[in-house]
């Protein structure tokens, strides 16, 4: 992947007044994300294409410059289901 734009946000209600603060970080972010992903599906047999996933993304690259271990460590879950006409 590539980064675009980089920024942290904190939120807060407090009293009833709610504040938004964005600090942005581009500047502290590598520009290039590089990794492995892998993965098991599965079909349901009889199911016109009903399936399920299971994929891990392990970035090898650091997110963060100068701060190891920052890398992207993701985990979907995916299901597929057939909508529209039979074929």
């Amino acid at each position: 992947g590539v980064v675009r734009d980089g920024w942290v946000e904190f939120t807060s209600d407090v009293e009833g007044k709610d504040t938004r603060i964005r600090e942005y970080n581009r500047e502290k972010l590598n520009r290039l994300d590089a990794g492995v992903l892998a993965g098991v599906g599965y079909k349901i047999p009889r199911q016109n294409g009903l399936s399920f996933a299971l994929k891990y993304y392990y970035g090898l690259t650091d997110v963060y410059k100068n701060r190891p271990g920052s890398g992207n460590r993701v985990l979907f879950l995916t299901m597929t289901a057939p909508v529209g006409a039979n074929g």
